[in-house]
């Protein structure tokens, strides 16, 4: 299997992001949350989470600060598996396999927290309805938290992203950078 972007999460790492597939423009500049338009880089910094506003292109940075990233789709696009999922060549066994890799990565890392940049990311994980916030249930052995998605078709909902990114901060406790 070939990835689009490699997962950004050496052990260690205290918190982990999970997409459910790089974006397009992430692929092509080969950098997480590439778009100009995503909240993710600011709202690490004013949540609290980093001193200093990274960007996509020091996101090889962002393990230094104790944080790491991924995704549940590791070689698709998200308008690759947009595409597919809608032709129906990505099946339910497609969905439990990426799962079950992520959890046995995620287990391998071991973070203290995992945050589902997405209630829709979340659902394909937990398969079961969440809320955005600090889950009452742990996976892979992990503390989760739900923030709504940092892609700019969310912008209605930032406000709250940033609140929930602030209270993951607080929980957290001193930041790494």
């Amino acid at each position: 299997m070939v990835c689009v972007l490699r997962d950004m999460m050496p052990s260690g790492v205290k918190l982990v992001f999970v997409g459910e597939a790089v974006g397009d423009e992430s692929a092509y500049a080969g950098h997480y949350y590439a778009s100009a338009r995503n909240v993710f880089w600011r709202h690490l910094r004013e949540s609290g989470l980093t001193r200093i506003e990274l960007t996509p292109e020091l996101d090889h940075e962002l393990p230094k600060c104790g944080m790491g990233l991924t995704d549940i789709v590791k070689c698709l696009t998200n308008s690759q598996l947009k595409q597919q999922d809608k032709s129906g060549a990505i099946s339910p066994d497609h969905w439990r396999q990426w799962v079950c890799d992520l959890e046995r990565r995620l287990k391998d890392v071991a973070p203290r927290a995992v945050c589902f940049n997405g209630k829709g990311v979340a659902r394909r994980v937990l398969r079961s309805g969440c809320e955005w916030c600090k889950q009452k249930q742990e996976w892979a052995n992990a503390q989760i938290w739900v923030v709504p998605s940092s892609s700019p078709r969310a912008s209605r909902w930032h406000p709250m992203r940033l609140e929930i990114l602030n209270e993951l901060a607080r929980d957290l406790g001193k930041r790494d950078c």
